[in-house]
């Protein structure tokens, strides 16, 4: 009996090295693919996810696929009148397109009951200034996770997107001249988080793999929170 394999989009990463560790316990067999190579997954592809060429030719090995995660993300800061076309253009290329590609060429691979999980943004939901482009980018992840959830219903595929709110990774300290802590400190008073702090990434993990887990059998075509009570108490 061949092992589950689940892709992950951005596996290098933070969350997605939680959410490596997770999808191995759960006898899953992991391949990564992001910009830099996973020394924890059983598989690692370097992949530009942006370009579709790169996301082509690493899914064409693939014939049985159980579950997909995209968490590959970048982000940047500034407000509208300083954002250049060129920066707006590749965040969207790796946040939306991306994503988009990925499902596309993931699709012929996908197994009947297979689970697609997306990573968009609790600030889809709020609006936080400097941030135009990274928001604007999670709420069309939103759409496409609608979108294709009715596409692959009828293959039995499932389609969610997990919505964290602010969470302890390097892509939340970009202001120059912030500690970690001092920033950290920032971020948690002005959010007014019920709990007082970020998500830790592996809270984030085990919210995905609900998501991939037939403990969520019903669920598809929507967003699963992951906020420490953010929206609640805006």
């Amino acid at each position: 009996m061949r092992n589950k394999l689940l892709i992950l989009t951005g596996g290098a990463g933070t969350i997605g090295r939680q959410t490596i560790f997770l999808a191995k316990k759960a006898g899953y067999e992991t391949l990564s693919l992001d910009l830099v190579y996973s020394q924890y997954a059983d598989r690692s592809l370097v992949v530009d996810i942006s370009k579709e060429d790169e996301v082509e030719s690493a899914f064409k090995e693939i014939d049985c696929l159980d579950g997909l995660v995209c968490l590959a993300s970048t982000n940047f800061r500034n407000h509208i009148e300083n954002i250049s076309w060129e920066s707006w253009q590749h965040l969207m290329a790796v946040n939306v397109r991306g994503a988009m590609l990925s499902l596309k060429y993931a699709s012929p691979c996908l197994n009947t009951g297979s689970s697609i999980v997306l990573k968009s943004s609790v600030s889809v939901y709020t609006g936080t200034n400097g941030h135009l482009a990274y928001q604007t980018s999670k709420g069309a992840i939103i759409g496409l996770m609608r979108a294709t959830s009715g596409e692959f219903v009828e293959r039995g595929i499932r389609v969610n997107a997990v919505c964290p709110g602010s969470v302890d990774t390097p892509l939340n300290y970009q202001t120059p001249g912030k500690t970690h802590k001092s920033e950290l400190s920032e971020i948690v008073t002005n959010e007014t988080h019920y709990f007082a702090r970020m998500a830790k990434p592996e809270e984030i993990a085990e919210g995905i793999m609900f998501l991939i887990s037939s403990d969520s059998s019903f669920m598809t075509g929507t967003e699963l929170i992951i906020d420490g009570g953010f929206l609640r108490n805006r």
